[in-house]
C-alpha cells in the first residue's frame, strides 16, 4: 500500500495523504512518515558504509537479507 505511491513520487507531493493506509488516523500518518524517514536514513547510512568499507558492509547486508528470507519461510510454507 505504501511502496508503489512512494516509488511513484506521491510521497513528495500533496497527494501523500491519499495513500489508503494514511487515511486511517493522525497517529498512523505519523508512524508511516517516521518509518519512511527511518528507511531513507538507513539507505543513506548503507551508502556511506559501502563507501567506507565495502566488503564488511556487503557481508552484514547479505546476512541481514538472508535472515529476512529465513524469517519469511514459515509464512510462505503456511500458504501451501
Amino acid at each position: 500500500m505504501i511502496a508503489v505511491p512512494a516509488a511513484s513520487g506521491r510521497v513528495f507531493t500533496k497527494t501523500f495523504r491519499s495513500i489508503p493506509l494514511m487515511k486511517r488516523s493522525v497517529a498512523s500518518q505519523k508512524v508511516i512518515s517516521l518509518l519512511l524517514a527511518c528507511s531513507a536514513m538507513t539507505v543513506v547510512v548503507l551508502w556511506l558504509c559501502f563507501t567506507a568499507d565495502y566488503s564488511t558492509t556487503r557481508d552484514i547486508y547479505f546476512t541481514v537479507a538472508t535472515l529476512h528470507v529465513l524469517a519469511e519461510v514459515p509464512f510462505l510454507l503456511r500458504l501451501l
